[in-house]
């Protein structure tokens, strides 16, 4: 029994907002393959001002038969992409095929979605791998599409068309992308990582581990909110504690709380500490399951002028299945 309706093929396009008018292209170039039949929702252009916008995506991911992602430059940060990919499917699956991820062909995807079908932004794969498949075995490409194939026989032209204006368009916006965000260098952090602020916090003399009043820095280069929905924080509120994350992953006595609490210590005081053989758990996006991690104290951030403590950073190591 299928879970969806049947009157559109609905596919979510997913993307950055800097590739919004790469994202508008596709979705003209997909509804042109069957006008009556294909609909396409573009993640964060199609929510009205007002809008619940977490409760709007998940209403539209469950109302989808496809997910396309844009994954054009891995410069950028994708966490909140990566979370739309994670309500939609699971990370864990060996494979899905009702997700696609459109890449750089000088590239790669991105390595959480190894299990999706992945597709190079060049005429031929596109073509080959994304277009005609959705035309003539839609079933396919989701299992949730029962009416048959959108285009029985689709014109070879018109395919080879449309994907080489996507691909054209695919390779300005990694220009411009690459253009836009030029370094030497780009940093790739394969773990989660919380960064707390420890300057609103109670006095460092009476620290017995990290403040539970500690804020939680939130942003592209401290905690995204990708990882904050592994706490189910990503939307509840403007400010979380130390105390919110702890709550939230096995409570103020939790075994790895004890121990990240003692890493905290010995770094205070210079000494160095074992890894945690402790794992916390997390929910896993979309939110259904658990998933093990190991925490870390990665960094310690103090003041120049006093050697007052003012940051800390945890690493949540994957640690798989226990």
């Amino acid at each position: 029994m299928a879970r969806l309706n049947q009157d559109k093929f609905r596919i979510f396009i997913s993307h950055k907002h800097a590739d919004k008018e790469l994202a508008n292209l596709l979705d003209g170039a997909l509804v042109s393959l069957a006008p009556d039949l294909i609909e396409c929702w573009v993640s964060g252009q199609d929510i009205t001002v007002g809008m619940d916008w977490e409760r709007e995506i998940k209403e539209t991911l469950a109302q989808s038969h496809l997910l396309v992602l844009l994954f054009t430059t891995p410069a950028q940060q994708w966490d909140w992409c990566l979370f739309e990919v994670g309500l939609f499917t699971r990370f864990d699956a060996t494979e899905d095929s009702s997700v696609v991820c459109i890449y750089d062909p000088a590239g790669s995807p991105p390595g959480p979605l190894a299990h999706v079908q992945g597709v190079r932004a060049e005429a031929g794969d596109l073509v080959s791998k994304f277009l005609r498949p959705l035309c003539t075995t839609t079933w396919r490409v989701s299992d949730d599409w029962q009416r048959g194939a959108l285009v029985p026989e689709p014109d070879d032209v018109q395919l080879r068309s449309i994907a080489e204006l996507i691909a054209a368009a695919y390779a300005d916006a990694v220009a411009t992308g690459l253009a836009a965000d030029r370094v030497d260098s780009y940093t790739y952090r394969p773990c989660h990582r919380v960064v707390l602020d420890l300057t609103a916090a109670a006095t460092p003399d009476e620290w017995t581990g990290i403040p539970l009043d500690a804020a939680v820095v939130e942003g592209k280069d401290d905690t995204t909110s990708y990882t904050l929905s592994l706490f189910r924080a990503q939307e509840s509120k403007a400010i979380h504690r130390w105390s919110d994350l702890v709550d939230e992953a096995g409570g103020r006595d939790a075994a790895w709380r004890h121990d990240v609490d003692q890493q905290f210590t010995d770094g205070l005081h210079g000494k160095l500490f074992m890894p945690s053989s402790e794992v916390i758990e997390v929910w896993q996006p979309p939110g259904e399951s658990r998933r093990s991690y190991r925490p870390v104290i990665y960094e310690i951030d103090r003041r120049d002028v006093d050697d007052v403590p003012v940051r800390a950073t945890i690493l949540l190591v994957p640690a798989g299945p226990r």
